[in-house]
């Protein structure tokens, strides 16, 4: 995986490329638990390069870990 060089590597707590996976790729461990969602084409109709959620029940699970408990940290 190709990790986009706007962020540096070392800062990042988790990447989720979603390239038919809900694996983080930075190796830090912080892999998704697929509750109902799909994949589904991403921008410029990438295959499998995004999620559907169906706006009810659908979510990922990411467990819970001190890095996103970081002060300034947004999503």
């Amino acid at each position: 995986y190709e990790i986009n060089t706007l962020y540096a590597e070392k800062d990042l707590i988790a990447y989720y490329p979603f390239e038919d996976s809900y694996q983080d790729v930075t190796g830090n461990g912080h892999n998704g638990t697929n509750f109902g969602t799909t994949f589904s084409d991403g921008i410029c109709a990438t295959a499998g390069k995004a999620v559907y959620f169906n706006g009810v029940n659908n979510y990922i699970e990411i467990p819970d870990a001190s890095a996103f408990q970081s002060a300034g940290l947004s999503f």
